[in-house]
C-alpha cells in the first residue's frame, strides 16, 4: 500500500512538473512575440524565434525581398502559432531547451539598435517560472 502511494506520488510530481514547463515556455513564448512585436517591419525576425533541443538550430527568416510594413498582429500570431508548435514537440524527459532567433539580423536587432529582446525576457523569465508554478498549484 505505501508502495502504490509513493509511485502515484511520484507520477503526479512528474505531471505537474511537465506541466510546469509547459506554461512556462508559453509564457516566455508570448513575452518574446509581445516584445518584437514593436519592431515588426518584414517580420522576418519576429517569426524567426525558435524554441529547439539542439543548440544553434531554430528558424532563420531574411527579411530580404520581402514586403515592409507588415501588420505587427499578424506576424505575432505566425510566430505565436510557430513557438508552440515548437514547444508541443520537446519530449516530456527533455532537461534543455534553447530559445533562438537565427534571423541573419537578430543582433542588429538585439544589440545596434538595443532593443535587447532576448535580455529583456530573459530578466523576467523567474516571474514567468513563478506564474506557471502558481498556476499548477492552484489547478489541483
Amino acid at each position: 500500500m505505501v508502495q502504490r502511494s509513493l509511485t502515484a506520488l511520484i507520477k503526479k510530481v512528474e505531471e505537474d512538473l511537465d506541466e510546469v514547463r509547459d506554461i512556462f515556455l508559453h509564457k516566455v513564448a508570448q513575452d518574446l512575440v509581445n516584445s518584437s512585436k514593436p519592431f515588426v517591419d518584414t517580420g522576418a525576425y519576429i517569426t524567426s524565434h525558435s524554441i529547439t533541443t539542439t543548440r544553434g538550430a531554430g528558424r532563420s527568416r531574411t527579411s530580404d525581398n520581402k514586403p515592409k510594413r507588415q501588420d505587427p498582429n499578424a506576424k505575432a500570431t505566425e510566430a505565436l502559432s510557430q513557438l508552440a508548435s515548437d514547444i508541443a514537440a520537446i519530449p516530456n524527459d527533455q532537461t534543455i531547451v534553447y530559445m533562438t532567433n537565427n534571423a541573419p539580423h537578430a543582433n542588429v536587432v538585439e544589440y545596434k539598435h538595443g532593443y535587447h529582446v532576448y535580455g529583456s525576457v530573459r530578466n523576467r523569465s523567474k516571474l514567468h517560472l513563478q506564474d506557471a508554478i502558481n498556476q499548477v498549484r492552484g489547478s489541483q
